[in-house]
C-alpha cells in the first residue's frame, strides 16, 4: 500500500527507496557491497507535517535547495534553502499554483525552477541576486537541463508522445523535439525517439539524453537509447537493452565517464552500464537483478543508489565510489514507520542528504516532510 506518491525529483538527483520493496538476488559470484570502515550517523534536520519533500539539490556544503508539496491539501508549494547551518522557508511567485518539481542551481544566488511534471508547464522561474523573474516556455515543453542563464535545454512533446520521424524510415520510429535557449531565442532539434526520460551533462558541449525507441503498447517493450549532442544534432550511442519498467537516469562526468541506469542485452543482470569513451561495460551489485534503480551522482565520479532487498532493515543506500560498493548505515526513524526517501549528494564534500516523507507510530499516520543528513 502506498501512502503517498513521491513526485519525480530533479534529473540530477533522485534515488528513491520505499520500505517494503521486494526483488530478486543477482547471480552467484557477484561481489557484495562492503560495509564502511567507520560509519557516520543519520541526523534528522528538518520536519514539516502534512508535506512531502519532492526534490533536493545542492551546489556545495553551504548552498542547497529543496522543494515540496502539501500532500494533505495540495497547495501551497514549499521551497527551502540551506545556508550551511539551517533550512529556511522561502516564498516565491505563484506559490499556490506553481508547484516546483525540478531545481537547477547554478550558484548560491542563481537558481532556476521548473513545475511539477504532472502540470503542463508554461514557464520557468528564475531567482537571481534576490530577484524573481520568469521565462515563458514553448507549448508542451519539459525542462531537461539548465547549463547557464543563456543555455537551457527542453523537451517538446508534439502531436502526442511522439510524431513520425522522417529521418528514420521505420514504422515504429518516432521523433521528439529538443529545443535550446541561447538567452534570446529557442532553436529546435529533432531526436529519433518516442520520448525522453533523462538528461545529463558535464559541460555546455558534453550533453547526453536517454530516450525510448521501438515503442510498443507496454512499457516493458521500450528499449532505452542513449544520444549525445554533437554540437549540431543528436547522435545515438551504442547501447542495447530492454527497459526495466521505469525511467533510467543518466550521470555524466565527462565524454569518457558516463553511467546509465540500465542493464543491456549482453549483460542482463548488470546494475548499470558505464561508458569509458570507447565502449559500454557492466556494473554489478549484489541483489540487483537488472538495473540498479534510480541512482544519482556523488559528484566524485561515483554513484549513490538504494540498496536492494537483503541489505537490512530501514532506509539503506549504497555508494559506488568508482571502484567498489560501500554500504551506508541504515536510517531507522522508529520501530514502526512508513514512507519513501531519496538521496542527494553534496558537491565538494562527503555529505549526503535524504529527503521525502515518513510517518512513525502505530496510531493515525500523518506524514512529515523530512530531510536527514549523514554526518
Amino acid at each position: 500500500m502506498e501512502f503517498f506518491t513521491l513526485r519525480r525529483a530533479s534529473l540530477t538527483l533522485a534515488t528513491v527507496i520505499t520500505v517494503g520493496l521486494t526483488g530478486a538476488l543477482a547471480p552467484a559470484g557477484v561481489a557484495a557491497a562492503q560495509p564502511a570502515a567507520h560509519s557516520p550517523t543519520w541526523q534528522v534536520v528538518y520536519r514539516k507535517p502534512g508535506f512531502a519533500i519532492t526534490g533536493l539539490t545542492a551546489t556545495g556544503p553551504a548552498n542547497a535547495w529543496a522543494s515540496g508539496t502539501n500532500d494533505l491539501h495540495g497547495t501551497p508549494g514549499l521551497l527551502l534553502h540551506w545556508n550551511g547551518s539551517r533550512w529556511r522557508s522561502m516564498s516565491y511567485p505563484g506559490q499556490r499554483t506553481f508547484l516546483i518539481d525540478q531545481i537547477f542551481p547554478l550558484s548560491a544566488t542563481d537558481v532556476w525552477f521548473a513545475e511539477y511534471s504532472g502540470i503542463v508547464p508554461t514557464s520557468m522561474l528564475h531567482w537571481k541576486d534576490g530577484k524573481w523573474s520568469s521565462l515563458p516556455l514553448p507549448a508542451n515543453a519539459e525542462p531537461l537541463l539548465v547549463l547557464s542563464d543563456k543555455s537551457i535545454w527542453i523537451n517538446i512533446q508534439e502531436g502526442g508522445p511522439g510524431t513520425a520521424c522522417p529521418e528514420v524510415p521505420h514504422p515504429r520510429a518516432y521523433c521528439v523535439t529538443t529545443a535550446h535557449w541561447n538567452g534570446s531565442t529557442w532553436s529546435n532539434y529533432p531526436l529519433p525517439a518516442f520520448g525522453l526520460v533523462s538528461a545529463g551533462s558535464s559541460s555546455s558541449s558534453d550533453i547526453w539524453v536517454v530516450g525510448d525507441v521501438a515503442y510498443q503498447r507496454s512499457t516493458a517493450t521500450f528499449r532505452p537509447a542513449v544520444f549525445r549532442w554533437t554540437g549540431a544534432s543528436w547522435r545515438r550511442m551504442p547501447l542495447t537493452g530492454t527497459r526495466m519498467g521505469y525511467t533510467p537516469p543518466i550521470v555524466v562526468y565527462s565524454s569518457r565517464d558516463v553511467y546509465v541506469d540500465e542493464a543491456s542485452t549482453a549483460h542482463p543482470s548488470a546494475c548499470a552500464m558505464h561508458w569509458n569513451g570507447s565502449r559500454w561495460s557492466p556494473l554489478y551489485l549484489r541483489g540487483s537483478d537488472g538495473a540498479c534503480g534510480l541512482f544519482t551522482s556523488d559528484y566524485q565520479h561515483g554513484l549513490w543508489l538504494n540498496a536492494p532487498p537483503g541489505y537490512g532493515y530501514g532506509y539503506i543506500f549504497v555508494h559506488w565510489t568508482g571502484s567498489r560498493f560501500v554500504t551506508a548505515p541504515a536510517f531507522v526513524p522508529a520501530s514502526d514507520f512508513a514512507g519513501s526517501l531519496s538521496v542527494a549528494a553534496v558537491p565538494g564534500s562527503k555529505s549526503v542528504w535524504l529527503f521525502g516523507a515518513i510517518c512513525t507510530g502505530s496510531g493515525k499516520c500523518v506524514f512529515k516532510g523530512t530531510i536527514v543528513a549523514l554526518r
